[in-house]
């Protein structure tokens, strides 16, 4: 997917147009608080854009370039991070 020019960017809900705009803001942010506050400023927190730059950007970013603040709501997390120490530890 090729990255569109901003004023191409559209807020609405489709699908399409939302990855098209998350792509942006990651491809063109140099870092992962860059894209999100970009992303967020852009579509609002209600929009799926947002959501898709914390995914594409932690995996472009790495999980360290977000803040534990950002994550506090995510109680599942320390689960997570227990089954990937789990399952880390079986490699050698």
């Amino acid at each position: 997917m090729t990255n569109p020019e901003p004023n191409l960017l559209n807020r609405g809900g489709f699908a399409p147009a939302v990855l098209a705009a998350a792509v942006h803001f990651v491809g063109s942010s140099d870092t992962f608080d860059t894209a999100l506050d970009a992303s967020l400023q852009f579509a609002g927190p209600a929009n799926y854009c947002p959501v898709l730059v914390g995914s594409i950007g932690g995996a472009r970013w790495g999980a360290s370039s977000i803040g534990d603040k950002m994550l506090d709501h995510c109680d599942i997390l320390v689960r997570v991070r227990s089954a990937a120490a789990s399952l880390a530890s079986q490699w050698r």
